[in-house]
């Protein structure tokens, strides 16, 4: 069935140095209906853009002149910027090396362009974003679509069917106020399976620091790194945690964050530092989110049990 697509009422933005690929691109969403794109060719003016303008589609090249855009991209799909982190987003790369590809898989991208492309791919690829968007996954390390070509073995990484806003917008018209209902629902349900997520990591990751204490090698090098791993795990949970309304389990994070920073300075002064108390709000956050501890050692930090909104917890931590 062929479909009539209206992408005038779609708001685009576009960064790309490179002045042919450019010019390619700029025809050919002219050429689909695009009227409302905004463009520029460096990532401090892609960040500006698409904060100002919250677009429903970032095509942008992956490395820009004054940096990268995958670092940008993990941003929006984690939830740490103002931006929608369902966006659809398509990362342009100028070549196929598997670093550079990667790269563009790791940021979180809907689709990646490779430069030259045939005429038509981009249309393509626009309605295969349209009739064929992948379902997210969301884990301690990455938020975005899911490409695995199979299931792998043991237990499975959360999973989430994002708001199409292409569809709504191209396909069926609907105004941005329509679709604004969805977008903040699906917000609110990543943030809570990405909040399960990294308080099941930090919670893996004191296990490890304990497993190395219990093997004598205190002063292995990988326990301040470690450490540090555990500090930023429990500040981002921190923050999600005050997001979806579960004070106690911010306060139970930032205590854990506040004792990993006592532990590596002692680590990096030579002094050896108790345990004890991570040890405790290790197990007061895994019974908060009901993290299945044996487990963890074995298997990413991902692939923990569905969460139940914590605020609905009768746990405490702390």
């Amino acid at each position: 069935m062929a479909h009539t697509y209206f992408y005038s009422n779609v708001t685009a933005v576009v960064a790309d140095p490179e002045g042919q690929r450019r010019q390619v691109i700029r025809s050919t969403l002219h050429y689909l209906g695009f009227r409302e794109v905004e463009w520029c060719d460096n990532l401090a003016d892609l960040r500006s853009l698409c904060e100002s303008r919250k677009p429903d589609l970032v095509l942008a090249a992956l490395d820009l002149a004054d940096g990268p855009a995958s670092q940008y991209f993990q941003d929006v799909r984690r939830g740490r910027t103002s931006v929608d982190p369902f966006t659809p987003i398509i990362a342009v790369l100028s070549e196929a090396s598997p670093e550079t590809v990667r790269r563009g898989i790791d940021c979180g991208a809907d689709d990646l362009l490779i430069h030259p492309w045939p005429t038509g791919y981009l249309d393509g690829r626009m309605e295969k974003l349209i009739h064929g968007r992948k379902p997210f996954v969301v884990s301690a390390d990455y938020v975005g679509p899911d490409r695995r070509a199979r299931d792998r073995d043991g237990p499975k990484a959360q999973q989430l069917t994002p708001p199409n806003v292409l569809e709504a917008k191209a396909l069926r018209r609907q105004s941005s106020e329509t679709v604004a209902e969805a977008l903040a629902t699906a917000r609110t349900t990543l943030e809570q399976y990405r909040l399960h997520a990294v308080a099941t990591l930090a919670v893996r990751l004191v296990d490890e620091v304990e497993a190395l204490y219990a093997r004598g090698q205190m002063a292995d090098a990988l326990v301040p790194v470690q450490l540090e791993r555990i500090r930023a795990a429990a500040d981002e949970a921190s923050l999600l945690a005050i997001k979806g309304a579960a004070a106690t389990a911010a306060a139970g994070f930032r205590d854990l964050a506040r004792h990993a920073v006592l532990c590596r300075d002692a680590q990096q002064h030579g002094r050896v530092a108790s345990l004890v108390e991570m040890a405790r709000l290790r197990d007061a956050i895994a019974g908060f989110f009901k993290i299945e501890t044996a487990l963890l050692l074995d298997t990413p930090a991902a692939a923990a049990a569905p969460p139940r909104p914590p605020q609905r917890s009768r746990a405490a931590v702390g």
